[in-house]
């Protein structure tokens, strides 16, 4: 019964979230992997014999699996980096096509309200919305 409720915190006195402090986050959390990943190399510095695509050579087991795990995120990151290629064309296509439908349909012209009621504007209303709302 002693403790009392506090007053709210006014608006200006709160500590905001930013991008700083999320990158300051993001280091921390990259700095303790670290210092897994080095703790499990040297745990794991037995020599393995490795063989591909008839080269041979020798490593530390730890680096290896580390190399091994280095070109799967590679691969992975090819993978995103074609996909947003990929959706980056698509919403291109869709504003230019956007953007010559609003020009032939024009301010003056009549037909402006049919077009969009048509089945190709309600197909590409869709894709179109998102890259409209840009800021």
């Amino acid at each position: 019964m002693s403790a009392e409720r506090q007053p709210p915190i006014p608006e200006q006195h709160k500590v905001r979230h930013t991008r700083t402090s999320g990158v300051w986050f993001a280091v921390v959390v990259f700095a303790v992997l670290l210092v897994f990943l080095l703790i499990f190399i040297v745990q794991n510095e037995r020599p393995v014999d490795i063989t591909f695509l008839g080269l041979h050579g020798r490593l530390q087991l730890g680096v290896a699996l580390l190399l091994a795990a280095l070109v799967g995120v590679l691969l992975a990151i090819l993978a995103a980096v074609a996909r947003m290629a990929q959706l980056r064309a698509v919403a291109k296509r869709h504003r230019l096509a956007d953007s010559s439908a609003a020009a032939s349909s024009g301010p003056g012209s009549s037909g402006a309200g049919s077009s969009g009621a048509g089945s190709s504007g309600a197909g590409s209303s869709g894709p179109a919305a998102p890259a409209g709302s840009r800021q």
